[in-house]
């Protein structure tokens, strides 16, 4: 994990290492996707400590939210529509040559696909969840910095999402043009000016850190 955070390529060395030894992409241990599930039970009980809910049904249904819709359920779409673009648009075409004889056309693992957004979602787990957390009595301040710091903290910690994939997909060796991956960039920066102008120009208060507190856990 800290490998991941650090040196993301290094992790999927490993991946083209496993196809050599395994004839598999995707990993066979099911560890890390359980230590996932852990973090986020731990950091949605903290943070339901914090804003003092006390209702056991509260808790269940932020767990719900955090591991099944936006884990899982997000992880699953995301995966998906990656996979399929990679398989039918990034995929490299079998050319008629003399290694014909030679040549195995391979596709993405779907399996891997999802371990991709693992090891995404671990670097958005850390901006949105833990560092989230100890800057929360500040970002809940209507005042523009924290506008700033609270947009700029969602914009980063999808910024690595997309830049975590993009590698992922990039150490497949029977894709090109990957880079399309990189794509999602635009949008997310594209949003983080926007709210910075729309406060500028018309005051909105549209601070995604805030608002996502407000939507889990205002009374």
């Amino acid at each position: 994990m800290v490998t991941l955070c650090i040196q993301p390529r290094k992790v999927y060395k490993s991946a083209y290492y496993r196809k050599q030894t395994k004839n598999q992409w995707a990993r066979d241990d099911p560890a890390f996707v359980v230590i996932q599930v852990l973090f986020l039970v731990v950091a949605t009980i903290a943070w339901a400590l914090a804003f003092h809910v006390d209702q056991m049904i509260q808790y269940l249904s932020l767990l719900f939210h955090a591991i099944i819709i936006e884990w899982l359920s997000l992880g699953l779409m995301i995966s998906t529509f990656w996979w399929w673009i990679a398989n039918h648009q990034l995929r490299q075409r079998k050319t008629h040559g003399m290694g014909d004889a030679l040549y195995v056309e391979q596709q993405v693992e779907w399996q891997f696909a999802f371990d991709i957004h693992c090891n995404s979602f671990l670097i958005l787990f850390l901006f949105l969840y833990v560092v989230q957390f100890f800057l929360a009595p500040l970002l809940i301040s209507d005042s523009f910095f924290m506008l700033l710091v609270g947009n700029l903290l969602y914009s980063l910690g999808w910024g690595f999402y997309t830049y975590i994939t993009f590698l992922g997909y990039m150490a497949l060796p029977f894709l090109h043009r990957t880079e399309q991956l990189l794509l999602p960039l635009v949008v997310i920066l594209a949003l983080f000016v926007s709210t910075l102008v729309l406060h500028a120009v018309f005051g909105a208060q549209i601070n995604f850190a805030h608002l996502s507190m407000q939507y889990y856990y205002a009374p």
